[in-house]
């Protein structure tokens, strides 16, 4: 292919160790990893993270994206200790359920199909259904452990193999209609519905749930934290609203080009560079990588997310007090995160009661459809009929992610060999190279990082 004269470094231009293409956890943990050589970190947005987001305003901190922490001797514990930032424990209830407009609370999740107001076949649907996402899931866990010491080539290929020959609704077999319901609103979680994700992908999603280590940790002040302690210490390193349009090859460099004021093209020059943006968004900023790349990168697949995040001001502890999740099938919502969780109980908690309302995958792209006042209005709604003591404090903010999270699909794993492979100075990063988590876009972050040392 021939380079454009463009590709040519200007005599006397300033080039780069690295320049990382985007400033989600994925990029920011690179960046991090970087942070003695010469970087510079570009992000399209306003603010830094990705989908990690939260906002502390007057009535307490509103969480709209990732909100739930490893702690300490997890990739995402230790770099946040690394940061000096506190990590609470949630220590509340992850299973709640409510169903019908009865609420439940407590109860073990094996217990459900005994305690839900089901139809007799569907409870019996539900109770096979759980029996084989439970031993599902322990296989699962197994497997984590037992890929975890491996190159991260080779990890990824391999978590990505595991059960992914069939659908995760393949694997449960046909469910009474109230069984799907109830799985589906748990599925939604991560990307995708049961017909849509591999079997895999769904049962490494119920091996965190059921973990020893669930349900982690908050990040004290607000999940934007952790980004806005990485932007902090890059300083003018990190550019925000610099959106990359181009990246290319050059002779002994490469060149970014992001857009200037007006018409005006900005070029950067580095020796090496990071992608750290979502796929799609990959394979058009750097058309001329390898076929096969761009190839996988196109058929990497995302489920959207919808987030309605709501503050309340109760001066007593209520009934979520000592409960973090609540599933809620038939809701305008699929679950209900209580991100304030023991606030009457601990000392120092943030100001206020602080809600997210959360819908995934299919749910998510129907109401998409409606303007969001409308979306406020119905989570709102059926929010007072499950709850109707609670106090709003201010009106509920609603937040669209049409690229909420990657998910696996079947097959997805024989994409992985051309995604991980060897890139001459340019690097991925970023969680569809795994699992839509934390843990597994700082470890891309940081597996690029490491990659382009070697380069250099």
């Amino acid at each position: 292919m021939a380079r454009s004269a463009g590709a040519k470094a200007v005599p006397g231009a300033h080039i780069h160790d690295v320049i990382i293409v985007g400033g989600g956890i994925a990029g920011l943990s690179a960046a991090w990893r970087l942070r003695d050589r010469d970087i510079l970190v570009l992000e399209a947005g306003d603010r830094p993270g990705g989908r990690i987001c939260s906002v502390d305003g007057d009535n307490g901190v509103m969480n709209f994206g990732a909100h739930m922490f490893g702690g300490p001797g997890t990739i995402v514990g230790d770099l946040c200790c690394a940061l000096g930032l506190s990590l609470r424990p949630i220590d509340a209830g992850l299973m709640a359920i409510a169903l019908k407009g009865r609420l439940r609370l407590k109860g073990r999740a094996e217990l459900l199909p005994f305690l839900l107001p089901l139809a007799p076949a569907a409870r019996l649907s539900l109770i096979k259904a759980g029996l084989g996402l439970r031993l599902g899931s322990g296989k699962a866990a197994a497997m984590l452990r037992r890929t975890a010491d491996e190159p991260w080539p080779e990890m990824t290929r391999q978590r990505l193999d595991f059960a992914g020959a069939e659908t995760l609704a393949e694997r449960l077999g046909c469910l009474h209609p109230q069984a799907a319901l109830i799985i589906r609103a748990i599925t939604e979680r991560c990307g995708g519905d049961p017909s849509g994700i591999s079997a895999g992908h769904g049962l490494r999603s119920f091996a965190n749930v059921w973990s020893s280590t669930s349900p982690g940790f908050h990040l004290v002040g607000g999940s934007s934290r952790l980004p806005e302690a990485l932007a902090e210490r890059l300083g003018r390193r990190l550019r925000l609203q610099t959106p990359v349009r181009h990246v290319e090859r050059g002779e002994g460099s490469l060149e970014v080009r992001v857009d200037g004021k007006g018409a005006e093209t900005v070029r950067h020059f580095a020796r090496t560079v990071i992608l750290a943006t979502p796929a799609t968004q990959t394979r058009t900023i750097m058309p001329a990588l390898r076929s096969s790349v761009k190839a996988a990168l196109g058929e990497i697949r995302y489920g959207p997310f919808l987030s309605v995040a709501l503050n309340t001001a109760e001066q007593a502890p209520g009934r979520l007090e000592r409960t973090y999740a609540v599933s809620t099938p038939d809701s305008a919502f699929g679950v209900l995160f209580n991100q304030s969780v023991n606030r009457f109980s601990l000392a120092g908690h943030e100001k206020g009661g602080s809600l997210m309302m959360f819908a995934g995958a299919a749910r998510a792209e129907k109401l998409m459809q409606l303007g969001d006042d409308e979306i406020a209005s119905r989570f709102a709604g059926d929010l007072r009929k499950l709850l109707p003591e609670l106090i709003p404090a201010g009106a509920p903010v609603v937040k669209r992610w049409p690229l909420g999270a990657p998910y696996a699909f079947t097959g997805r794993a024989a994409l992985q060999p051309a995604l991980t492979q060897s890139l001459e100075r340019i690097a991925l990063a970023g969680d569809y190279l795994e699992f839509p988590n934390m843990e597994a876009a700082i470890r891309s972050g940081n597996e690029a990082a490491d990659r382009v040392l070697r380069w250099l």
